[in-house]
């Protein structure tokens, strides 16, 4: 049995990133804008999903597509969710830094990611 397009090894992990997350269905239906019923397919692994809704979920979760398709051989962790407070001072330190300044550092780092990212993808 290939583990790439089984449905069980999908339920699974969606079902695990869920708990490692501490969301329950509902909250990741109304957090993704997911049917209720399309996602209690895929935990009862009678469907899978499309390659746009694993793209959604992997985002959600933190880990990447492969870890929501791919039979896990040992659990991984998600990216850690850090919130702004933490950043702020983990950037720095005690000083004063309003929202402004913050969300201009965010949208650097996005910028820079997505730079890096092309920059694989012409490699290849």
């Amino acid at each position: 049995m290939t583990a790439l397009g089984n449905k069980q090894i999908m339920a699974d992990n969606i079902a695990y990133y869920m708990s490692v997350k501490g969301v329950d269905r509902n909250q990741l239906c109304d957090d993704l804008n997911f049917k209720y019923s399309t996602v209690s397919e895929w935990l009862a692994a009678k469907k899978y999903p499309r390659i746009d809704k694993i793209e959604i979920m992997a985002e959600y979760f933190g880990i990447t597509k492969s870890d929501l398709i791919e039979e896990r051989n040992q659990p991984t962790s998600p990216t850690p969710e850090i919130t702004d407070s933490q950043l702020k001072f983990a950037l720095f330190g005690d000083a004063e830094i309003d929202d402004d300044v913050l969300d201009d550092v965010k949208r650097l780092a996005k910028l820079h990611a997505e730079m890096r990212k092309q920059e694989k993808n012409e490699k290849k």
